[in-house]
């Protein structure tokens, strides 16, 4: 098996090891702006199989993305979508989530949530 292609989409540099893969081609730029090239890419060489998001970005911010990016996804792919908790209070924090959640499970089967601790101040 393995793994026929990744895109990895940011605008910093890469683990060096990472960029060496001959799988990996970095698009390095912002995810808005890789879009279109990604859409057009997935109408010859077909949809992912796979997102992944660890953006630091609000949860509502991530949940944007991930919409605009379910053209490129075959039904039934794996998606992994990070909240970063960006708040400074514990009810807005919960309050994203809770709704980044709720559009969430509209066009994807099986969405859940798992909290991973980060050893902060501002775990929940």
């Amino acid at each position: 098996a393995g793994i026929g292609s990744v895109a990895a989409i940011a605008p910093g540099a890469l683990e060096p090891r990472v960029l060496a893969l001959p799988a990996v081609e970095h698009l390095r730029t912002r995810f808005e702006e890789a879009l279109p090239r990604l859409l057009e890419r997935s109408r010859t060489s077909g949809p992912y199989d796979l997102y992944c998001c660890d953006m630091n970005a609000p949860p509502a911010v991530a949940t944007d993305l991930l919409l605009q990016a379910l053209p490129l996804l075959r039904a039934g792919a794996v998606v992994v979508l990070t909240f970063k908790n960006t708040f400074k209070k514990p009810a807005p924090w919960h309050e994203a989530c809770e709704a980044a959640l709720a559009r969430l499970r509209g066009p994807l089967d099986g969405v859940r949530s798992v909290q991973l601790f980060a050893n902060t101040v501002r775990e929940c």
